[in-house]
């Protein structure tokens, strides 16, 4: 795994911590368990426009991937569900796409 982070991480997997987790379910869940704020991308009925995400603690974002997204037994561990309004026929985003925009978003925060 480590030789295809590098690959497209460009360097930025030696200052940028990262973890690759097989199980979404119980890494979830001990993420909430330490407090953090657990945040996912999603088409949703109960999301929010990803524009109304307020961070005030440690978060984490949960990005699905581009055809299946991710489940409902994930979604339901998530605090809250942030929705980046899709309009045309596509209903998707590339999932670094996606993470910019959030990113991006949540950084404009506290600029």
């Amino acid at each position: 795994m480590r030789k295809d982070i590098a690959k497209v991480a460009l360097g930025a997997e030696n200052t940028v911590p990262f973890a690759q987790i097989p199980d979404t379910l119980s890494c979830l869940v001990s993420l909430k368990k330490k407090g953090v704020q657990v945040v996912a991308v999603e088409q949703a009925p109960t999301s929010i426009p990803y524009t109304q995400v307020r961070v005030e603690k440690p978060t984490a974002l949960v990005l699905g991937e581009e055809v299946h997204g991710l489940t409902r037994t994930a979604l339901d561990r998530c605090d809250i569900i942030a929705e980046i309004p899709m309009y045309g026929s596509k209903e998707s985003l590339n999932v670094s796409v996606a993470a910019g925009i959030l990113l991006f978003a949540i950084r404009q925060q506290s600029a």
